[in-house]
């Protein structure tokens, strides 16, 4: 069976992605998503009410970077998004949902706002 996972910013965004699939939102899994499974498909629409992620800031990489002084300038974030990204405190258990509904997907579709903190 195949598995595509469509993710949101919002409830209400998935809730639209989900009855286009005729999925039943009055019902969740057992992550609070929605999910529809036929015999050759299983299709889930996570979302995250908001953010997961925030880029870390400058300081968070060397103390120096705190105060804005033109000799540290510029700034090059690491290559390693692993490094620049970290988990907005009260989101961690609804990102670790979300990544479990992840690590099933035989693809994946973006389906949140078309911005950096949306695409991230």
């Amino acid at each position: 069976m195949m598995t595509a996972v469509y993710m949101t910013d919002n409830i209400s965004i998935a809730q639209d992605i989900a009855l286009a699939f005729d999925i039943n939102i009055s019902k969740q899994n057992e992550f609070g998503f929605y999910e529809k499974r036929d015999s050759a498909v299983r299709i889930v629409v996570t979302y995250s009410n908001g953010q997961c992620f925030e880029v870390k800031e400058p300081e968070d990489f060397d103390i120096k970077y705190k105060n804005l002084n033109i000799n540290n300038l510029p700034f090059i974030y690491p290559h390693s998004a692993a490094k620049v990204i970290k988990v907005i405190e009260n989101k961690a258990a609804l990102f670790a949902k979300i990544a479990r509904t992840l690590r099933e997907a035989d693809f994946i579709v973006i389906a949140g706002n078309a911005e950096r903190e949306g695409e991230l």
